[in-house]
């Protein structure tokens, strides 16, 4: 190691003190740096000895050291001239990049997920060495949650070997891999393409190349590349590709060729197509102005389109092809009976429905799992089937009913006398026997799939009643022509065999 003096490493300290305590808001005086130099390194340098190497760093080149010169113009009396003795004060270092570019740099290597994390932590630090301590200071905080980053140490080198076979046209050979349920990388496959682009898209960089048993292009995560080799082969450059079209038709790097697709989209998400496809579409019809909807045309790869439609798809309906109209039918049926399988689906589901439009159905709903409360609900119309209970007392509570759809065993029917407002009652298998209990409620169709007792007394008297369906065992115990008298408008419809009804003439 050279054996250098002390009083020669004093400009360069100088210059490391600049470099590492100073910018355009935090400049220092002499007097700062004599002390920095007393205190880091151990030098007790004086202020003349200062300034001379301060001048030093000016006149050897270093533009990018900064000062506030103060003029001052001294009288020689030897010459007879004003000799120059401007002031030189407030030094500080123009860093190469400016603290928000710095910041800049390092917020895209962060957010970067194809970066491994320790050569991210590296690669943020020597950016970090391009400015001062403040800037460091403001770094310190930056923290990405839930930040997933790749595995593949071998990334730089796999982009300096694409790289390099883009350059040369050479085609390439090497392993794609995928995840595992260790969350562990393993190889998928062996691929051979030619490469002719690679493109950052979704905080991932992508190898754009084309593959024997492929048509078009393909897109390959690099992030997922290893052992990759340049062969000897070459390939002959494609002239008329172009990126742009090809990006805005892949928004998600799918695979397969741009189609013509038509859509219907709420006029407020015309954002998220341009971030996703571009500007590059057509708006085919404006007719639904009062309704805020667009029709647009969009050149894209079936996959990726499938990909955004479900993402935004309260706001998106496919019209055209057909074929992606049926796959995203499918899909959400799909995924429709997935989310609707437990007790508690079944449930919310029937909240979000009697929310909207007052009817309320709990067909197969458990109702000794769930409490509702019915009366947030504001419901007109409720619908109870196979529900393993027999105590609905609880639909009595229940002001402004004018529906009611009872389907298997009830313990005690004295709840339908509270309800005041009741145009429908239906009830199957209940168990309900005593008409007595509906005598003064306005009803106006009554369905009685039950078995009732002798006394139907009560169907003379309810002049509200339009519609009556019963089943053969009531209809026997009826005087069908005091009935007509009473209620000249009156119809009667048998039920025969629990759902086929005919109407009392066609009996």
């Amino acid at each position: 190691m050279y054996n250098i003096p002390p009083k020669k490493l004093i400009i360069v300290n100088i210059l490391k003190i600049l470099n590492e305590h100073s910018d355009s808001e935090h400049p220092l005086k002499q007097k700062d740096i004599q002390e920095y130099l007393e205190k880091e390194y151990s030098m007790n340098v004086g202020r003349k000895a200062v300034k001379r190497n301060l001048m030093s760093l000016m006149d050897f080149g270093f533009e990018n050291i900064e000062c506030k010169t103060t003029p001052k113009y001294q009288l020689n009396e030897e010459t007879g001239e004003y000799e120059d003795c401007s002031i030189y004060s407030d030094f500080y270092m123009q860093h190469t990049f400016e603290n928000n570019e710095l910041k800049m740099l390092i917020d895209s290597i962060i957010f970067s997920n194809h970066i491994p994390k320790s050569f991210r932590d590296d690669l943020i630090k020597k950016l970090e060495g391009l400015s001062n301590k403040y800037f460091k200071n403001s770094t310190s905080n930056i923290e990405v949650l839930n930040s997933v980053t790749s595995q593949n140490y071998q990334w730089f080198m796999v982009i300096e070997d694409i790289n390099e076979a883009i350059n040369n046209t050479q085609q390439i050979s090497f392993t794609y891999n995928r995840y595992n349920a260790d969350k562990e990388m393993e190889p998928e496959c062996e691929v051979t393409v030619c490469p002719y682009k690679m493109v950052a898209a979704n905080g991932h960089y992508y190898l754009i190349c084309t593959e024997d048993r492929f048509d078009g292009f393909s897109p390959y995560r690099i992030d997922r590349i290893t052992d990759l080799k340049r062969l000897d082969a070459h390939f002959a450059p494609i002239q008329t590709f172009n990126l742009k079209e090809y990006l805005d038709s892949h928004p998600y790097m799918g695979t397969g060729k741009a189609v013509t697709v038509r859509m219907k989209i709420d006029e407020e998400i015309i954002g998220e197509v341009i971030d996703a496809f571009g500007d590059d579409f057509k708006i085919v019809s404006d007719r639904f102005p009062n309704y805020g909807k667009l029709e647009i045309e969009i050149k894209s790869n079936i996959n990726d389109m499938f990909s955004w439609a479900l993402q935004f798809g309260d706001y998106v309906e496919i019209l055209e092809p057909q074929s992606l109209r049926d796959r995203m039918r499918e899909t959400v049926e799909t995924m429709h009976k997935k989310y609707y399988r437990t007790n508690d689906d079944r449930v919310q589901k029937s909240k979000m429905i009697a929310e909207r439009k007052g009817y309320l159905d709990l067909s197969r709903v458990d109702l000794t799992k769930n409490l509702i409360d019915f009366k947030a609900l504001n419901i007109k119309e409720i619908m109870l089937c196979d529900n393993n209970i027999s105590d609905y007392s609880f639909v009595g509570d229940i002001d402004g009913l004018e529906s009611i759809r009872i389907r298997g065993k009830v313990d005690n029917f004295d709840f339908l006398k509270n309800i005041k407002t009741l145009k429908l009652l239906m009830l199957k298998d209940t168990g309900f026997r005593d008409l007595s209990i509906i005598k003064n409620l306005p009803i106006k169709t009554l369905y009685l799939n039950e078995e009732c007792d002798e006394n139907t007394d009560v169907l003379y008297d309810m002049k509200d009643l339009k519609w009556l369906r019963i089943t053969r065992n009531i209809a026997d115990l009826i005087d069908t022509e005091r009935l007509k008298k009473a209620n000249p408008k009156l119809k009667i419809a048998l039920i025969r065999r629990g759902k086929e009804l005919r109407l009392w003439e066609d009996i």
